[in-house]
């Protein structure tokens, strides 16, 4: 499969709309979907950025370092938000290390809650949407296949 700057922005959305589900369901940092929402928002931040950057043809590293990902969006013109790069800051590292996916019990990490990771991620990725596709008219049919 040839992942397109759209395909990216779809899985990323998917994502985004499991985080809110679940963020209803446990509100909590600490809760038993945390894990769950934190490892999704990892991915819908990293794919955010590759489907900007790859509808933007902008060079940027195929791996998963968010802080990297994230200066690349900036440079190749990217909206950058005030909640943005505070909530790259928070997810990077255990993005980067795969603390979601095993998650040691001893290890607390500063994270933004269930409710605000989703409410920063909708807006970025209907941004992204609009700016990839060429404006909030044709980044309707992004939403409508999201």
């Amino acid at each position: 499969m040839t992942e397109t700057p759209q395909s990216r922005w779809k899985t990323a959305w998917s994502f985004m709309l499991s985080i809110k589900h679940l963020a209803v369901e446990s509100p909590d940092v600490h809760s038993a979907h945390s894990p769950a929402i934190y490892l999704l928002g990892g991915f819908v931040l990293e794919l955010g950025f590759k489907s900007f950057l790859s509808g933007r043809s902008a060079s940027f590293k195929f791996d998963h370092k968010l802080k990297d990902l994230y200066g690349s969006y900036l440079e190749a013109g990217g909206e950058d938000d005030p909640g943005l790069a505070e909530m790259v800051e928070m997810m990077a590292d255990p993005h980067q290390r795969h603390f979601w996916r095993y998650m040691p019990a001893e290890e607390q990490m500063l994270v933004p809650t269930p409710g605000a990771l989703a409410n920063h991620l909708e807006p970025f990725l209907i941004s992204i949407a609009n700016q990839v596709s060429g404006g909030p008219e044709l980044s309707k049919a992004w939403l409508d296949a999201g």
